[in-house]
């Protein structure tokens, strides 16, 4: 089933995300520009920069409406180039853990060989979210090995998943153009290349968020079993990064305005029950897991 929010909702509706994704971007437009104001040496420099950044937007735009580029080829190639770049990126620069990455990744080796007693000190007292993530390095250590290298090319691995993620999920809630810009942008985007040689929380979160979001664009709400992998897929990314709440508020707003609205009890009613269906497995995942957390210490 092919989702476009421009036959779905209504055109007001319509309109306002057009209207509030056109503010939202302008402000940080600005905002950037703004800041490279304070980085560059003088706005001549500034302008140049920003004279090639508007050159790139033309060159993916171009990318992005070759025609001539299929969809499979278009899948295998962006994600592909994604891959390399930033397997290239984790393998050649040397990024040693250290403050908040260093104590989470010792604290994972330690729950490795089975040593919990690190969940009393005062970082996870204070920090308890930080204990899924601590958990998960500690399962890549347990099945690979000690080496950091395997948790950075793991890292790759999730972050080149959410490029294809991405792609599907804009082209099915859009169009094709939609989803080959969002996949370029996201694909090319400097901070998520490097960041994967770091011991970071927001490779694996984004995916399962990403998953959760292709899921509810793909089958919405009709599938049997959709409402639960949407629910268990944004538990595991906000039991690595706890933003979920953001996710599940954008679900509230999207199943009210684009999918139960206009209004009735026999085309609402099954909607609003699977949306709180959603809702009761995004928390008793988590309530599960860290009751599994107090019982091991």
């Amino acid at each position: 089933m092919k989702m476009n929010f421009g036959k779905i909702a209504s055109p007001i509706a319509s309109r306002l995300l057009v209207i509030a994704g056109f503010v939202f971007f302008s402000i940080a437009f600005v905002c950037a520009f703004v800041h490279s104001l304070t980085v560059f040496d003088s706005f001549s420099s500034a302008s140049g920069a920003f004279l090639a950044a508007v050159i790139a937007l033309l060159a993916v735009s171009a990318l992005a409406m070759n025609r001539r580029v299929g969809k499979k080829a278009f899948i295998i190639i962006v994600p592909g180039v994604a891959l390399a770049l930033r397997l290239i990126w984790a393998l050649l620069v040397d990024t040693p853990p250290s403050s908040d990455f260093l104590f989470m990744h010792n604290a994972a080796l330690a729950a490795a060989k089975g040593d919990f007693s690190f969940a009393s000190s005062d970082y996870y007292t204070s920090w308890a979210y930080q204990l899924g993530f601590t958990m998960y390095e500690a399962l890549i250590v347990k099945l690979f090995g000690t080496p950091i290298i395997f948790l950075k090319v793991i890292n790759v691995l999730w972050s080149t998943g959410t490029v294809a993620l991405v792609y599907w999920t804009a082209g099915k809630a859009f169009n094709e153009f939609c989803g080959r810009a969002a996949a370029i942008a996201y694909a090319f985007y400097i901070p998520n290349i490097v960041m994967c040689s770091v011991l970071t929380n927001q490779h694996v979160s984004m995916f399962f968020f990403m998953l959760g979001c292709a899921l509810l664009v793909h089958r919405g709400l009709t599938g049997k079993y959709s409402w639960l992998l949407i629910g268990l897929s944004f538990a595991i990314g906000h039991i690595m990064r706890p933003i979920g709440g953001v996710y599940i508020a954008a679900l509230l707003v999207f199943v009210t305005v684009f999918r139960a609205f206009p209004w009735s009890l026999k085309r609402s009613g099954p909607l609003l029950a699977k949306t709180a269906g959603i809702v009761v497995v995004f928390y008793l995942l988590q309530a599960t897991v860290s009751q599994s957390f107090i019982q091991r210490g």
